[in-house]
């Protein structure tokens, strides 16, 4: 999308807890999150050391999360390399971050998922900025559900700053396994603004999502990614846990 055309955008409104029709027919359910949890993720934010993106994909990372490109083994399947990199982010990941994570996923905004399931965490990813990307399906990387999370200094985000997140559907004719992503019927965008949340169904390669450049890369627009694996609880009347 061009940077001329993102103050045209009218940006999706949240809803209060997780919305199954929205989640299974559009390819996700966007939601505010709890104000008093916000605030609980911003203070362990803000706890974290930043370094500069080496890679220079983001404007900042957490210390130690991504894997030295020269530690990685050139004799690796994609796969292999896509599990080793999640481990090793995973296991680097800011601790501060860890309770606050677990109060997102057990709280009453996704109750109707919790009546079923345990959440196990594949992989888990932050940073700041956004450098745009098109239009793409991340079933291939793992995960029933992908939880995009965003922290930024902006209470109501002006949508000609960019860096929304846009879902939608791909209307490829041919198999969907095999088809090129063509035309694509756009369901909305996601502000990255404070409180935003998006919990996007990983499983359907219909459903996929882009996303907007920041106009200015200096603005702050942090993103928590978490790849979740729905784990069917053996007894349902059994609270529901997050599993690492």
């Amino acid at each position: 999308m061009n940077t001329e055309e993102f103050g045209k955008i009218t940006h999706l409104t949240p809803g209060r807890v997780f919305d199954s029709n929205s989640y299974w027919f559009k390819g996700g359910s966007f939601l505010k999150m709890d104000n008093c949890l916000y605030k609980e993720f911003e203070k362990a934010l803000s706890e974290v050391k930043w370094v500069q993106d080496p890679a220079k994909v983001y404007n900042e990372i957490p210390e130690h999360i991504k894997l030295p490109e020269s530690e990685i083994p050139k004799n690796l399947t994609r796969s292999q390399t896509r599990d080793l990199l999640n481990a090793h982010a995973k296991k680097n990941f800011p601790e501060e971050l860890k309770g606050s994570i677990e109060k997102l996923l057990i709280s009453y905004q996704t109750e109707e998922l919790q009546s079923l399931y345990n959440f196990q965490i594949v992989f888990a990813d932050l940073w700041n900025g956004s450098e745009g990307c098109p239009w793409h399906w991340d079933g291939t990387d793992g995960g029933d559900a992908l939880i995009l999370a965003y922290f930024s200094d902006h209470k109501k985000w002006k949508p000609e700053l960019g860096g929304q997140l846009e879902i939608g559907k791909n209307l490829g004719s041919d198999s969907m396994y095999l088809s090129k992503i063509g035309e694509v019927e756009s369901y909305g965008f996601v502000p990255p603004q404070q409180r935003s949340f998006i919990i996007v169904n990983n499983k359907n390669p219909y459903f996929i999502h882009r996303c907007n450049k920041l106009i200015d890369p200096k603005i702050r627009r942090m993103t928590l990614t978490l790849g979740l694996k729905f784990v069917v609880k053996d007894d349902w009347s059994q609270p529901s846990k997050v599993i690492w």
